[in-house]
């Protein structure tokens, strides 16, 4: 990933003037890092075309070469058995920058929208919450810290959810949710670097409003979840096989020896 670029875009979002300096300050201190990574380097590896594109904009002259992520589809499969109706879902680490944001995100500003849905549950799932994302937690969000096997809890939720305001690279998040078969509702961060169709493979929400319509959309029609849930999952078979990318990385490998 490009993290100089994680972190100007990150401060592009602070209204707090020193947290803002602050994180344009890191912005440049990594910035300068990476480019001395990438002037020591003989070749590179991203994972998307925008942070390609990103880290030539710091070393033009840097061989950078794309590696894509995969899926493993044997652990990473779908069980729509006991899915629980109005569940949301969203998941990752969560002392990760852009997912503590995009909990707290959807759960102060996008989540409470949904009040005439009482029966309907946020859960936001994975490891080291930080005391903000932990105090989200009320009858109706649940913060569930380290769990012992995440695919239960995708497999039960009605809908997967990704919020991120900021971030770099592929989100890998997105490509677990449609090889198990949920539907996905995300910002257009969420999908830089996968080449999927909106309206197709998932719907675009970037703002609570958008999430509002999107979600109740999504509540009402249990087709159009189906064919979201269809179209993710032959998207991601299809572009995020682990044996092409192993092969790249094989071949790239083999030309630098």
């Amino acid at each position: 990933d490009c993290v100089s670029y994680l972190y100007r875009r990150k401060s592009s979002l602070e209204n707090d003037t020193i947290k803002k300096i602050k994180y344009k300050i890191e912005s440049n201190s990594i910035k300068k890092y990476e480019k001395k990574v990438l002037k020591g380097s003989k070749v590179s590896l991203a994972i998307s075309e925008i942070d390609i594109n990103e880290l030539k904009a710091i070393e033009s002259r840097s061989n950078i070469k794309k590696i894509g992520l995969g899926i493993d589809f044997d652990y990473f499969k779908p069980n729509r058995k006991k899915v629980i109706d109005k569940q949301l879902i969203f998941t990752g680490v969560m002392a990760y920058g852009p997912n503590e944001d995009a909990a707290i995100f959807f759960s102060r500003d996008a989540f409470p929208l949904l009040k005439k849905h009482t029966d309907s549950e946020f859960w936001i799932v994975g490891s080291n919450p930080s005391t903000e994302v932990k105090s989200l937690a009320t009858k109706n969000i649940k913060v569930t810290g380290t769990v012992d096997d995440i695919r239960d809890y995708i497999n039960q939720a009605d809908i997967f959810v990704s919020p991120l305001r900021f971030g770099a690279g592929v989100k890998h998040k997105i490509l677990t949710a449609w090889a198990m078969k949920i539907p996905v509702i995300a910002t257009d961060i969420s999908l830089e670097g996968i080449n999927a169709t909106e309206g197709v493979h998932y719907l675009k929400a970037n703002t609570p409003k958008e999430y509002l319509s999107q979600i109740e959309k999504l509540f009402k029609d249990k087709e159009l979840k189906l064919k979201l849930a269809e179209a993710g999952y032959n998207y991601v078979i299809k572009h995020h096989g682990w044996e092409a990318e192993s092969k790249k990385l094989s071949k790239y490998i083999s030309q630098l020896i």
